[in-house]
């Protein structure tokens, strides 16, 4: 399985039902520039999917679409009113009563998005002590036990937030994604299909979706939703870069290598890109295009092992024995605890004629994993060639033992 990049949260911080909600009659036609000539700068300002945003100034919460106002919550002022028309008026939440609890839950969602997780938590747990029906708080908050780490919690308050409004499907988005972190496929898949049934418009539950289905074998199944998760989001590079992942197992190198182009155009600094379209190049035969990705990987990111590696084995295929053992040296200063790296390298020395140093790397292999079979094949040669049948013949039956051959 190649490299892959993280899970695309698609979370985040939505203030309204799942799906987009249906404009209010007086909210149609205002957008975005509108509410900023009326209220100024929004104090926050934050990604609610791939076509909404959720903006709020003081007690006032905004749901925009693709920059048309779809949603207000809170006491709509005057000059916003103006603008929408006589039929605005205010709409308040009736799960965010008081003004300390919306005061608490707003500031929690903004620490949220800064990443201040353990300050979000607190706020949002003080929100929910004084507006415990409002599902968007636990939302939040399960958002920010997620980011913690803390799946568990994260999956009481997504249950929380869905109890409180069973059409919430970013919830379900994320407790599939918690749920996937648990090794629960089939239970994050379910949960994919409900955000999705709910609002068949969320790229991110079809990457999700894809995601788990990849991990289950269902290849098939992954790439449908990873193609569906380009059509809607053409510009996030995670659905190209795990679509190409399956098209790679595949055997497909060219359609991988053409995904791979796409996330590198789409993000020009990712190093994994680089090196998942080398591997593609390198098994297809163009050694030149594959040597050349490796080291653009490199550049971004002089410490990507398996961007050495894979430069590593150019360099063998081209016989330059010399750059391979610079490669395997800087991957096992990176990684001193790599029985493969040494036992690479040790057999790049061999192949130099350098039976004691290929000896000596073989041994640092089978310190570092005593159960490393392919070590123990490499030193019986290595010993053979210096004259130790008995030695040879000792590894060579551990090699056995090993592997049941």
């Amino acid at each position: 399985m190649l490299h892959r990049i993280l899970f695309c949260l698609g979370l985040v911080l939505a203030l309204t039902a799942a799906a987009s909600p249906a404009p209010k009659p007086w909210a149609d036609g205002l957008t975005r520039q509108d509410v900023i000539a009326a209220l100024g700068e929004p104090e926050g300002d934050l990604p609610n999917g791939n076509s909404e945003r959720m903006i709020f100034k003081g007690d006032l919460l905004i749901v925009l679409t693709n920059n048309q106002v779809t949603n207000i919550d809170g006491p709509v002022p005057e000059a916003l009113k103006s603008k929408a028309g006589p039929a605005a008026a205010s709409t308040p939440d009736p799960a965010v009563a008081s003004t300390a609890a919306r005061d608490f839950k707003n500031s929690g969602l903004v620490k949220e998005d800064k990443g201040d997780h353990d300050g979000a938590i607190a706020d949002l747990t003080k929100s929910i002590a004084l507006a415990p029906n409002d599902g968007v708080t636990f939302y939040g908050r399960g958002v920010a036990e997620f980011h913690k780490g803390d799946t568990a919690a994260a999956i009481v308050d997504f249950n929380k937030a869905l109890e409180l409004n069973p059409k919430f499907a970013p919830a379900y988005n994320d407790r599939g994604m918690a749920k996937s972190l648990q090794h629960d496929d089939d239970g994050a898949i379910a949960d994919y299909n409900q955000a999705l049934a709910l609002n068949p418009q969320i790229s991110q539950s079809y990457y999700n979706r894809g995601r788990a289905r990849q991990d289950k074998g269902d290849n098939d199944g992954a790439m449908v939703d990873f193609s569906k998760a380009i059509e809607l989001a053409p510009k996030d590079p995670n659905a190209y870069f795990n679509r190409a992942d399956v098209e790679e197992e595949r055997g497909d190198h060219d359609r991988a290598i053409a995904d791979l182009t796409k996330v590198i155009e789409l993000q020009p600094a990712a190093a994994d890109a680089y090196t998942n379209r080398g591997n593609a190049k390198f098994r297809k035969g163009d050694l030149d295009g594959a040597f050349a990705d490796y080291g653009k990987a490199i550049i971004v990111d002089p410490k990507h092992v398996a961007a050495l590696k894979g430069r590593a084995n150019v360099r063998l295929n081209k016989k330059d024995l010399d750059g391979a053992i610079t490669d395997f040296t800087t991957m096992i200063q990176l990684q001193p605890s790599s029985a493969e790296a040494r036992n690479d390298r040790g057999s790049v020395k061999a192949m130099q004629g350098d039976s004691a140093g290929a000896m000596a790397d073989y041994e640092a292999a089978i310190k570092l994993d005593p159960n490393f079979a392919m070590a123990y094949t490499n030193r019986a040669l290595a010993r053979q060639k210096m004259g130790d049948a008995a030695g040879a013949a000792d590894d060579r039956a551990t090699a056995a033992k090993l592997t049941g051959k």
